[in-house]
């Protein structure tokens, strides 16, 4: 099957091609709850998408999308190749969409263009606030901290409509796990989930000790 994207763009450092597998990609449950029915690799290599009885189709991203944004912010782009695999029913041919997560925010992108169809067509994605809608928190603090990437490959009006998904890539110098801004031993992410600390302030209370202190041997901070 001829792909349209084919190769990893120049630069691209997160990437699953699903040349030999899944890639660590999942049905994605926030809450619990799955946003979709199943997954199935398919050969030569490409990702098939099942929607669940509520018609969607929504796939979560492994660690290799997930971490510290801010490098990428303004500069990188998400790309992957879709396509429209069952057309039977009434199919909607709503276009993909992407969404990040995260204990700092939430933010969705998604076309009103370029529509699924039965070929394999493109999409690209910048990772740039002026190109997303911000549901939760703030875009700075959702950048420190992505947790969960998520592609809805498709919104069907009939569940047996299914959405192939291949070549994801993420271009950039790609998101950092377990990033530490203020290197004060306490990661992004933990600080933005608790809301007591600043990640970009290594002594948040101005007391003369590292955020982290009582977790670590680190010596003492100067804001």
């Amino acid at each position: 099957m001829a792909l349209v994207l084919g190769a990893s763009p120049a630069g691209a450092v997160g990437s699953s091609d699903f040349n030999s597998g899944l890639d660590g990609w999942t049905v994605a449950e926030p809450n619990g709850v799955p946003r979709g029915d199943a997954i199935f690799w398919e050969s030569p290599g490409w990702l098939r998408t099942v929607a669940n009885s509520s018609g969607n189709a929504a796939i979560s991203a492994p660690v290799g999308f997930t971490g510290d944004y801010t490098a990428l912010d303004g500069v990188s782009t998400l790309f992957f190749d879709a396509i429209l695999v069952d057309g039977a029913g009434s199919p909607s041919t709503q276009p993909p969409a992407v969404e990040l997560l995260g204990p700092g925010g939430r933010a969705g992108f998604g076309w009103w263009g370029s529509p699924r169809t039965m070929t394999w067509q493109v999409y690209s994605v910048p990772i740039d606030e002026v190109q997303w809608g911000v549901s939760e928190g703030t875009w700075a603090e959702l950048m420190l901290c992505v947790e969960e990437l998520v592609l809805v490959a498709g919104a069907n009006s009939a569940p047996a409509n299914e959405t192939g998904v291949d070549n994801v890539f993420l271009t950039g110098s790609g998101p950092v796990p377990d990033a530490d801004t203020d290197e004060d031993g306490v990661s992004n992410c933990a600080e933005v989930e608790s809301g007591t600390t600043d990640p970009l302030d290594p002594d948040s209370d101005d007391d003369g000790l590292c955020d982290g202190r009582p977790l670590s041997s680190l010596p003492e901070c100067t804001s």
